[in-house]
C-alpha cells in the first residue's frame, strides 16, 4: 500500500453526541489525496462513546483527544488550537464530510493567500432542509 503524503496541518474537529457524524468526517478524512499530520477533537459530549470508538479507530495520522464539558464549538475550535502543534490550521464541523481533495486544494492556496475560507454545500432530505 502506497503511504499517503501528510501535510503540516492540524485538523480541529469539535464534537458533541455524534459519534456517527465524526466516524463519517474521519472516513472523510481517510479518503483525502494528503492526509494531515494531527486532528485534534475535542469532545463536549454528555457520553463517553466518542472516546471509545477512537480507541479502535485505525488511522496513520497523531490524534489528540480532549474531553471537556460545556464548551460551545468555537470554544472548542479555540482550545483546539491551543493543543494543536502543526504549522497550519483547519477546522472541520463534526457532521460536515469533506470531499476527497479538500485538504491539498485548500493547502495549495497557501501561497498566495494568509487566510482561506472554504466553502459548504448542503444536501437536504426533506422540504424543509432543502
Amino acid at each position: 500500500m502506497q503511504e499517503v503524503k501528510k501535510l503540516p496541518i492540524s485538523v480541529i474537529i469539535p464534537v458533541y453526541n455524534h459519534k456517527e457524524s465524526l466516524k463519517k468526517v474521519l472516513d472523510g478524512i481517510l479518503l483525502q489525496t494528503e492526509y494531515p499530520e494531527q486532528i485534534v477533537i475535542i469532545d463536549s459530549s454528555d457520553v463517553d462513546d466518542i472516546k471509545s470508538f477512537l480507541v479502535d479507530f485505525d488511522m496513520d495520522v497523531d490524534i489528540i483527544y480532549h474531553k471537556v464539558n460545556g464548551l460551545f464549538p468555537g470554544e472548542a475550535r479555540n482550545l483546539g488550537v491551543k493543543l494543536s502543534s502543526k504549522e497550519y490550521i483547519a477546522f472541520r464541523d463534526s457532521k460536515t464530510i469533506p470531499n476527497k481533495a479538500w485538504l491539498s486544494y485548500f493547502f495549495d492556496l497557501l501561497g498566495r493567500f494568509d487566510i482561506i475560507f472554504g466553502s459548504v454545500h448542503y444536501n437536504g432530505a426533506r422540504g424543509m432542509q432543502k
